[in-house]
């Protein structure tokens, strides 16, 4: 008969359930895990917009004015524009 008591009461106390209790307070924020593997490397984006004209340049050096010696008649000297020399033009 006392085993049959006590058998009872383990049954009671496994089966019977009071009501749930209040939530606890929220814990502390845990440590940072370590770094994961890098990862794949992205698509390439769309061209962007075009930027603004910049400063205008320093002005260039000044040209020749004529490209061959000119003589007393205003013409350019003659062979000069010859690109090798010739035998009846060599004095």
């Amino acid at each position: 008969m006392m085993m049959m008591v006590v058998m009872m009461m383990v049954m009671m106390v496994m089966t019977s359930q009071g009501e749930r209790g209040v939530d606890g307070v929220q814990g502390l924020r845990g440590h940072a895990g370590f770094e994961g593997p890098k990862g794949d490397k992205g698509e390439r984006g769309p061209r962007g917009t075009k930027g603004e004209q910049g400063d205008p340049g320093l002005p260039g050096l000044d040209g020749i004015d004529a490209p061959c010696p000119l003589g007393e008649d205003g013409l350019p000297v003659p062979g000069c524009w010859q690109k090798g020399q010739t035998p009846w033009l060599v004095a």
